[in-house]
């Protein structure tokens, strides 16, 4: 068993919600998908230790080693709060688990709070915009360049030479020239290759190096989760050209690259296409307005009249002074109250009193008013409900 562990430089933005030294990034190398057909040849970890970044990597030279290297990281996960992957609940997880398992070991990930990356953005793919949610995609998106050019799945023919390779060189002690191999040493690995079986360590280690350092950068992304989340303080608000209000807040966190996103609001006779802009920690939305008539509809209609000649509802109580020539007992699509005026559209009934056009609108219409211009509370409701209810799916 080896066991690399050395510090890395990087100038990813830290942007996880929990304290560096709590939190371990990690990633795992196996030979197969299937935890009982298969072996775990290589455990990598990231992790924050006076003021700089540590990558460790215990490292199988046999089959026979993958207790071993299980246990150790295991009892070094103990130190930690925070387990961070890539797609780990998917796949390092439980096949880790199943391992644990048959080796009947007491370990778990029952007291640690696990945050797996890729199941946190990927209900924004669509919003992302990225070509699909692979890994090495997502860097690309970040401009990031990797050294190492392999899959996963490319390794497990490297690993299987390098067993063999090795073993055969521990007996026979060969060494190779120097200048056989000349890869650069730009990946951050302790030493370069100078036999044939540390040359497939490197390409082993330089692989699994690059996913942990990915994953760092990346990790990034768990800001867009905020923004879609709602998570946005609201700060003001405006109008454009008298047609468009503007609301605008900020996040807890900049987002990596800018968002630009539009949904579609409709009721029935009007759709209303709202623009949501992230950039850095500031949040727009452009919100079109409308003026004109717009109805609230009475909840109990069996309580109502509605009077023809003026087209409105009225409560029983109030009904009954009017002759009833002029009155007739409400139905849902008739038991409202109209009203000329500047609207703005909402995806439920936040905001009171919600208009429609008819009662099986399910989005609403509230009143833009001078006292919601200056009730921030109900403009930070608005904010958060508007991005969660249209653009957080």
């Amino acid at each position: 068993m080896q066991l690399r562990d050395y510090k890395i430089e990087s100038d990813a933005p830290y942007l996880l919600p929990y304290k560096k030294k709590d939190v371990l990034f990690f990633d795992i190398e196996t030979t197969g998908l299937s935890a009982s057909s298969s072996y775990l040849y290589l455990i990598g970890c990231i992790y924050y230790k006076e003021n700089s970044w540590h990558l460790k990597q215990w490292f199988s030279d046999s089959i026979d080693e993958e207790k071993e290297i299980i246990t150790l990281f295991f009892e070094f996960l103990k130190d930690y709060k925070v387990l961070v992957h890539y797609n780990g609940q998917g796949f390092d997880i439980p096949y880790l688990l199943k391992k644990v398992n048959r080796y009947k070991l007491r370990y778990d990930f029952d007291s640690i709070t696990s945050l797996d990356i890729y199941k946190e953005i990927l209900p924004y793919k669509k919003l992302l915009a990225f070509e699909n949610l692979k890994q090495k995609t997502v860097e690309s998106a970040f401009g990031l360049n990797r050294l190492d050019t392999f899959s996963g799945g490319d390794l497990i023919a490297v690993y299987t030479s390098y067993v063999g390779r090795h073993q055969y060189e521990q007996k026979h002690r060969q060494r190779l020239n120097e200048e056989e191999y000349k890869i650069p040493d730009k990946s951050g690995l302790p030493s370069m290759p100078e036999t044939e079986s540390e040359k497939l360590l490197y390409v082993l280690l330089l692989h699994n190096a690059d996913d942990l350092k990915g994953l760092l950068s990346i990790s990034q992304l768990i800001a867009y989760k905020a923004l879609f989340h709602g998570d946005a303080t609201y700060e003001s608000s405006r109008l454009i050209k008298n047609t468009i209000f503007c609301l605008h807040g900020t996040l807890p966190s900049p987002v990596p690259a800018e968002v630009l996103a539009s949904r579609t609001l409709s009721l029935k006779e009007v759709d209303f296409e709202i623009t949501l802009r992230a950039s850095k920690q500031d949040v727009y939305l452009l919100i079109p307005l409308y003026q004109g008539s717009a109805k609230y509809f009475y909840p109990d209609y069996k309580d109502y009249y509605y009077l023809p000649e003026e087209d409105k509802a009225i409560h029983k109580s109030v009904a009954e002074f009017v002759d009833k020539n002029y009155r007739i007992k409400a139905k849902p699509e008739n038991c409202y109250l109209k009203k000329e005026s500047i609207f703005l559209p909402q995806a439920d009934e936040s905001l009171q009193p919600a208009f429609r056009f008819t009662p099986k609108d399910k989005a609403t219409l509230f009143e833009l008013t001078p006292e919601l211009l200056n009730a921030p509370p109900s403009l930070q409701s608005y904010l958060t409900t508007l991005i969660q209810k249209l653009f957080s799916k």
